[in-house]
Formats: structure tokens, sequence, C-alpha cells
């Protein structure tokens, strides 16, 4: 199970990899293909799979020979360390899911600032949103039930700071 949950967290690495790529050229996230920054070369399903095509490719574009950042591998392997840790900790849960979440956003805000000196305005929207969601659930840290999830009416201490 471990490895099945860092494997998804190292795809989930990918797409923060291309949404910082793709933010940073005012391409589309979801229509636009993933390609090499330099020559444009479309890239096909098996240049895309996290860590693995990074090796296999030689770190360059096959097209162009371009060399590739090792930006790319370790945004990846940070979001699958980030995934194991987190489901470690509380379990494929609700909790764990929105801890995923926000920890797939932080690190796409760290990554895309680290690159630009910028923090899209949808990210930090998006995060006040995932924030102030949070006050109104009480999610269980230790729970894999679903079920165990409750909603809640926040204090006025807890509106008022957010």
């Amino acid at each position: 199970m471990t490895f099945v949950v860092f494997a998804f967290g190292t795809i989930i690495g990918s797409g923060i990899n291309a949404l910082d790529w793709r933010q940073r050229t005012d391409k589309s996230w979801l229509n636009d293909r993933s390609q090499c920054p330099n020559c444009g070369h479309e890239l096909r399903w098996w240049e895309l799979i996290p860590l693995v095509s990074f090796f296999l490719l030689g770190r360059q574009c096959l097209k162009c020979g371009s060399s590739i950042s090792w930006r790319y591998p370790l945004v990846e392997l940070a979001a699958g360390l980030l995934f194991v840790l987190v489901f470690q900790q509380l379990g494929i849960s609700l909790a764990g899911i929105f801890a995923a979440i926000v920890w797939s956003l932080l690190l796409f805000i760290y990554v895309h600032d680290g690159r630009t000196m910028i923090i899209p305005r949808w990210a930090v929207w998006t995060f006040n949103g995932l924030a102030f969601a949070r006050l109104f659930l009480a999610l269980p840290a230790d729970s894999l039930a679903f079920s165990q999830v409750a909603l809640v009416t926040p204090g006025w201490l807890q509106l008022l700071s957010g």
C-alpha cells in the first residue's frame, strides 16, 4: 500500500510540475499537452512516467537533446514522500485526503514561488478556502472511517481568526 500511495504522490508531483510550467507560460493545464520547454516537442505517455522517464531518457529531451532539470524528479519525489508521510499518519481517510490536498497545494506554491517569486492568486484563495472549510469539519486524525467525519459549527474566535 505504501508503494501505491508513493506512486500516486509522484503522479501528483508530476502534475505540480506541469501546473508550474503552464502557469508561467499561460498554457491551459487541462487542454495543452506537456512539451519540451526548449524545442516544443510534445511528450508521449512513456516520456511522462514520474521519476522513471527522467532516468530512462538520460536527463535529456529525445528530440533536441536539451538537458532536463533535476527540479522535475525532485518535486515528484517530494510529493511522493509527502503522500507517504501523510497517509502513514492519517491513513486513507477524509483527514488524510484533505491533508494531501493541502500539502500538494503548499508544494506547488513553494515550487512556483521559488522559480518566479510570485504566488498566484488562485493558489492563495484555494488555500484560504481549504482553511475555511477545515473550520467546519471535525476530522478524526486516527480514523480510517469516512463515517466518523462530522460537520461542526466553529466558535466565533475561530471564525474571527480566519
